[in-house]
């Protein structure tokens, strides 16, 4: 258990709000407004750039309680808080804070803002706190029926939603403490602030730190006397902000008579607790001003202007909304000019590019062309236009002057093909494509993209195929292909042997080898090229379907043997797997086993002689 929490003054000027309209501790507390938070902080104790910008920000100064054995100074402290619909964020960076051993930083939240202490209280104790090389965070809920503790959450279980943090944990160090925490505000479950946007709760802080015992603990609080000895009605009230909303702003038919205009309509707050500060007119003739509802405005001419409305709310949002006005008791004869090229070579199922203004002023023409047939075509071929009217969406002229033009539909042909279908593994294919206009049968010009593997270097096979195009010349975006299909491969020795391990110099032993194709384990035999064991060309075994190679020496001694040379003529490969190594034949010496020949000669001349000369005795 940590030792009893200690309190000291935490003098502090926050941004003040009046209290009317919530309920307030007293008629001198003061109200800490939330702001709104656009930036969710991730809860690690480090204070990131950008993380708090968003947040109500306060430069504050933890002062020393005199009534215990206080040995630091007083601590310059930043304070942070924010909340968006489902949290409270807050932020304390402590400087020039000397290490203990055991450091704590704790807020206390009023859940049913009676200003009331616990127990009997239905309050939040929140504690984020170091104990020797780590730290934590923990809460206590206290329930006002039972008064006792309801609901406790500690050694880890509440991890990640607070954290405390120093520059330097060495005891005795002076350093910078950073604390961040977030708590719910209104789940329906218990332990939440029972609170939303717009509503309120009391709230304190208290730092404290002690080394081993009681009688080395310190503490700092703000507001003064917060939790110490249970004051919890010394609390600040924390208000939480609304999501900024922007005005409403509607207008209705301007009223024009000659050069005078009027303008009525309504703006209404978009956030709670703001109001519209005013309404700026820009009339599109260089005047600029304020007016509420309704407003009115005398053009010096007649013409058309465009008008511009700006509703101001409290927070410093806007909302914004334009009028075009056609001032003066006057008509207006307009015609649309439609320009469309003459002939025009698109692909199957892409769209018709024009352009059209109004011959008045020139402003792009907003509208539908109705032609004597579809544009949507679905083969190849010419076809003639002429355009039979419009629909003008903005003023509904139906006067209109156009060219007749011709459309080419056309579709890309391009055909891919492999200089050669299977290569060795790491190889790049060689890949031909060619392209040309069906209409026409002229050669393509643009760029093609293919679907490319991703690597070359292991055994295996890819399908090549039109991923897009650009036409550099039409623009054209149709196209048809075929595909190719290219396997990288390799050859593998899978197996190998001697007819004899051993042999007398001057017999022959035959050495073999298996060969295949990895990609689909095809034997790689005589039809397919040649095979060469220690450069001398081997032969193709119909009877036993492997490479042979019959060899004798007369000289003692081991003979390895390996393929040298393999020419693939069916596929052109080159790169070779062994997976059968060195294959090691013993040539020994003729006689006894484990005597030299000559030296049998002389013992069986030795044992001749000695025969005779026995017999000559006798």
């Amino acid at each position: 258990m940590a030792p009893k929490k200690l309190s000291v003054i935490f003098t502090v000027f926050f941004l003040v709000f009046p209290c009317a309209g919530i309920r307030c501790l007293g008629e001198t507390e003061d109200v800490i407004g939330s702001l709104w938070a656009t930036v969710v902080p991730t809860m690690d104790g480090e204070i990131s750039e950008g993380e708090w910008d968003d947040a109500h920000r306060a430069e504050i100064q933890l002062i020393d309680v005199t009534y215990w054995r206080i040995e630091e100074p007083n601590i310059d402290t930043t304070f942070y808080v924010k909340n968006d619909a489902e949290n409270v964020y807050l932020a304390l960076v402590l400087l020039d804070v000397e290490y203990h051993s055991q450091m704590s930083l704790d807020f206390f939240f009023d859940v049913d803002r009676d200003g009331e202490a616990y127990p009997g209280d239905a309050g939040l104790s929140v504690v984020i706190w170091s104990g020797g090389d780590f730290f934590n965070d923990r809460e206590f809920y206290y329930d006002p029926e039972e008064d006792s503790k309801m609901y406790s959450s500690d050694d880890g279980d509440k991890d990640g939603s607070g954290k405390l943090v120093h520059s330097n944990p060495g005891n005795g160090t002076v350093g910078t403490l950073v604390g961040e925490y977030t708590h719910p505000l209104d789940t329906g479950e218990v332990g939440d602030l029972n609170s939303r946007p717009g509503g309120y709760v009391n709230f304190g802080i208290e730092y404290h730190w002690w080394e081993e015992d009681w009688d080395t603990a310190n503490a700092f609080s703000w507001p003064e006397g917060v939790e110490t000895f249970y004051e919890w009605e010394k609390m600040k009230a924390l208000k939480f902000a609304f999501e900024p909303i922007p005005p409403e702003l509607s207008l209705s038919e301007p009223l024009i008579e000659e050069k005078t205009v009027t303008v009525n309509g309504i703006t209404l707050p978009g956030t709670n607790g703001t109001f519209v500060e005013r309404i700026s007119w820009d009339w599109g003739d260089g005047t600029i001003e304020d007016q509420w509802f309704e407003a009115q405005h005398t053009y010096a001419e007649y013409g058309p202007y465009t008008a511009t409305i700006t509703s101001h709310q409290s927070d410093s949002l806007t909302t914004e909304v334009s009028l075009v006005l056609e001032v003066g008791a006057r008509a207006l004869w307009d015609q649309v000019v439609l320009e469309i090229p003459p002939v025009t070579r698109l692909g199957i199922g892409q769209g018709l590019e024009w352009s059209g203004r109004y011959a008045y002023d020139s402003a792009p023409f907003v509208g539908t062309l109705l032609l004597n047939e579809t544009l949507q075509k679905s083969g190849v071929g010419e076809y003639g236009y002429r355009v039979m009217g419009i629909d003008d969406s903005v003023y509904g002229i139906a006067s209109f002057t156009a060219n007749d033009f011709r459309v080419v539909y056309d579709r890309v042909n391009l055909e891919l093909s492999l200089a050669d279908d299977r290569i060795n593994v790491g190889d790049e294919p060689i890949v031909t494509i060619i392209g040309r206009y069906e209409y026409d049968d002229d050669q393509f010009q643009g760029h093609v993209e293919l679907e490319k593997p991703s690597s070359h270097e292991t055994v295996g096979s890819h399908v090549y195929k039109i991923a897009s195009i650009e036409d550099s010349k039409y623009g054209i975006e149709t196209f048809t292909s075929n595909e190719v299909a290219c396997i990288w491969d390799r050859l593998v020795i899978v197996n190998g042997g001697s007819s004899a391990d051993s042999a007398t110099v001057g017999e022959a032993v035959t050495v073999w080898y298996e060969v295949e194709y990895e990609y689909d384990g095809a034997p790689f035999n005589g039809s397919c090229g040649t095979l060469s064991i220690n450069g001398e060309e081997a032969g193709w075994s119909t009877e036993n379907l492997r490479w042979e190679l019959t060899h004798s020496t007369e000289s003692v001694g081991e003979v390895g043997f390996e393929i040298t040379e393999v020419v693939d003529e069916k596929h052109g490969l080159e790169s070779i797997e062994d997976e059968v190594g060195l294959i090691l034949v013993e040539w020994k010496s003729r006689g006894i086993p484990g005597f030299p020949a000559l030296s049998v000669l002389i013992g069986a001349l030795a044992a001749a002689i000695w025969v005779y000369a026995r017999q000559r005795g006798q």
